[in-house]
């Protein structure tokens, strides 16, 4: 590089160093090495040797202004002709001149061309254009759906609430209510109140099923459906289990067509006193392959109480070189 030489008459400083690296043929680095043993790369404008040579001081005197906002350019910043990234990108998007309709047909010649000589494969998809006749089953009518949709019932979401509301879809669901809930002798519970009463009832002889029937309901002008929870031998007297009253399950019990016994936190407290006599506080461990996961159940090595067969890995080590012994 040394051997080289460059016409200084030629250097434009308000130009940017990869003008002048086209124009005498150096590499970026090379040409401001150049500029600095010739003692001149500090007059360029947009440089670091520029940026050097202006302290924060003498910037705050003179400083720049933003194009866009018109706020003061920071000093880091200073070398730019925006405050922030934000300021940049927002002119940029302004000003981006929007592709003519000719660049937009030469390029769709070009990727027609590469499609036909095989350069570009399109994925097709087998399923693109096929639809499925369905009929809904609401009202009846025919309509079309994609393959990703042959699980669809109605032919718009009207029919879907109206269908809901009718009750055909729906209903009574396991585990909605907010207590512990389980089996116990064939009989789900939603809470430790429900099991209290069904425990109570079953000693007592009471004949009941859970109940699966909705009934109609208005609230705040809307249509509901109510299921209460158990459904009394004579098929006429329902029982629910309630813990707390809202302006909803008011409206609930009065448009109930039949008989309906309420067991609320006053009338719940005799079955749960009895069970809690009968079976302990940790009543629920009645519920049939222990959902809750309790540790009702004794180790097979030391005795003390356990989820499954023993307490801990040691416990259960120790059961299988038992076992390994007994088998040699």
């Amino acid at each position: 590089m040394k051997h080289r030489t460059i016409d200084q008459s030629l250097v434009e400083f308000d130009k940017s160093i990869a003008y002048h690296c086209k124009l005498f043929g150096f590499s970026r680095a090379g040409m401001r090495n150049k500029f600095k043993s010739l003692g001149i790369y500090h007059k360029f404008a947009n440089t670091c040797g520029k940026r050097t040579t202006t302290t924060p001081a003498e910037y705050s005197k003179n400083p720049k202004f933003c194009e866009l906002c018109g706020k003061v350019i920071p000093y880091k910043n200073r070398t730019g002709k925006f405050c922030s990234r934000h300021c940049s990108a927002t002119w940029s998007n302004a000003n981006r001149p929007l592709p003519s309709e000719e660049l937009k047909q030469r390029l769709s010649n070009v990727m027609s061309e590469k499609y036909a000589r095989g350069e570009i494969s399109v994925p097709k998809n087998p399923n693109a254009g096929v639809r499925i006749e369905k009929q809904c089953q609401l009202c009846g009518k025919s309509f079309l759906v994609r393959p990703s949709e042959s699980r669809r019932r109605f032919c718009s979401k009207e029919c879907g609430n109206k269908m809901d509301r009718r009750g055909i879809s729906g209903g009574y669901r396991p585990t909605a209510g907010r207590g512990k809930s389980g089996w116990y002798k064939g009989i789900f519970c939603n809470s430790s109140w429900e099991l209290s009463w069904v425990i109570y009832s079953m000693d007592r002889g009471v004949v009941f099923t859970r109940n699966t029937t909705g009934f109609d309901y208005t609230f705040k002008g809307k249509p509901h459906r109510y299921y209460p929870d158990f459904l009394l031998n004579d098929g006429v007297t329902f029982v629910e289990v309630k813990g707390y009253n809202t302006e909803q399950w008011k409206a609930k019990k009065e448009q109930f067509p039949h008989t309906l016994h309420v067991v609320g936190k006053d009338e719940v407290k005799p079955y749960i006193k009895y069970v809690i006599e009968k079976y302990g506080t940790d009543f629920i461990r009645l519920y049939e392959g222990n959902p809750h996961n309790d540790k009702t159940n004794a180790c097979k090595i030391c005795g003390k109480s356990c989820r499954n067969k023993y307490c801990s890995r040691h416990c259960s080590g120790k059961a299988a070189r038992q076992r390994n012994f007994m088998a040699s």
